[in-house]
């Protein structure tokens, strides 16, 4: 279990990913503080286990530093998105056009969430069920757009819930800083239920943290980006 960088051959190109087995990881932002709206994005691959996902998490958003992250015994601070809980399963099935996928059993478990020392706080759903693919050689995106307030911020999500479709690199970038993006099989959640009171009492948001809680199956994940949008 953890973090590591492997080699996929995806169409005769080899791609260098970092492959997640119930780990976190941590990237300090280069602009420290100076935003006030931040996009952290996400291309990835889930693996076919052949089985339900029993109650997934996928976390991404920002944190204060490297050490005491969200996945840790205790954490400094943390906001941004959840995908999944600690009681809902995503069953596995196949879209229209055959592909592997989990589609989560519940329409609200992406939230907004924060987590601070051991207490997790999360906003309302949604309404739409999220989905994780289940082909490694199928790259899908996940993103949180983080706005600051005093006290609510806004966290925005960019979310596949339908049909999957291989998504390219260029077209990732392109869509992390698009003023509203859109891809076929995509939700983009601007508005509902979104906000969630926070601030930077405990900790100063600096560090770009990511959190795949299952062992099984891995997450390949071949890019991360960040915008800042304000």
């Amino acid at each position: 279990m953890g973090c590591q960088i492997i080699i996929r051959n995806i169409g005769g190109v080899d791609e260098k990913r970092v492959e997640v087995s119930q780990a976190q990881f941590g990237r300090l932002l280069s602009i420290g503080t100076d935003w006030a709206t931040l996009r952290v994005g996400i291309r990835f691959s889930g693996a076919d286990t052949g089985a339900n996902l029993v109650t997934p998490q996928i976390w991404v958003g920002v944190c204060s530093g490297t050490t005491n992250m969200v996945a840790d015994a205790t954490t400094t601070n943390f906001v941004g998105m959840r995908m999944g809980n600690t009681t809902v399963n995503f069953t596995r099935g196949t879209d229209a056009g055959g592909k592997v996928r989990y589609v989560s059993a519940s329409n609200a478990t992406l939230t907004p969430a924060k987590r601070v020392g051991t207490t997790i706080t999360s906003g309302g759903g949604i309404g739409l069920p999220p989905n994780i693919g289940g082909d490694l050689t199928m790259c899908q995106m996940l993103m949180a757009e983080i706005v600051k307030g005093s006290p609510n911020y806004l966290i925005r999500q960019f979310f596949i819930n339908s049909t999957m479709y291989h998504m390219s690199q260029a077209t990732f970038l392109d869509l992390i800083a698009a003023s509203t993006p859109s891809s076929t099989g995509y939700s983009w959640n601007s508005s509902t239920n979104i906000s969630l009171a926070c601030d930077e009492s405990t900790g100063t948001f600096d560090t770009v943290n990511f959190y795949w809680d299952h062992a099984s199956p891995v997450l390949e994940i071949s890019d991360l980006a960040i915008a800042r949008m304000a």
